[in-house]
């Protein structure tokens, strides 16, 4: 069981780098052949910038431990900005987290710093 688990992880995120690959190259390959269809590849990372923004509030990607768990009008904007780096990343992230592979966040959604676990949970004696 666990090794299939495993080689389920391994090709979501295999499937979601090379969806990810795929497109960057289609849009450079286009951008190169033709500077007229430079509207098209905008509207590429416009549409994918919205749809990853909607999944990410679909799939509560702030609940999880990953440092692109931002609120979806963040993720819109900065993915918009940096697609080339975030679009991959993100579909690596999501693909981990249908595997449920990626964990979640503890229940108040931050980790409690040394000192606030002594303050919350005395000593016994």
């Amino acid at each position: 069981m666990v090794a299939n688990s495993r080689s389920l992880r391994i090709d979501s995120v295999s499937a979601a780098l090379a969806v990810s690959i795929g497109l960057i190259l289609v849009l450079t390959l286009l951008l190169a052949w033709e500077r007229r269809l430079a509207p098209v590849a905008i509207l590429t990372v416009f549409a994918t910038s919205i749809w990853a923004a909607i999944d990410s509030f679909r799939i509560d990607l702030q609940g999880y431990r990953t440092r692109i768990a931002f609120h979806p009008m963040i993720l819109f904007n900065l993915m918009y900005l940096f697609w080339v780096p975030l679009f991959p990343w993100y579909l690596v992230v999501r693909a981990r987290i249908v595997a449920g592979t990626l964990p979640r966040k503890a229940a108040s959604g931050k980790v409690p710093a040394k000192s606030e676990q002594s303050i919350i949970s005395p000593r016994r004696r």
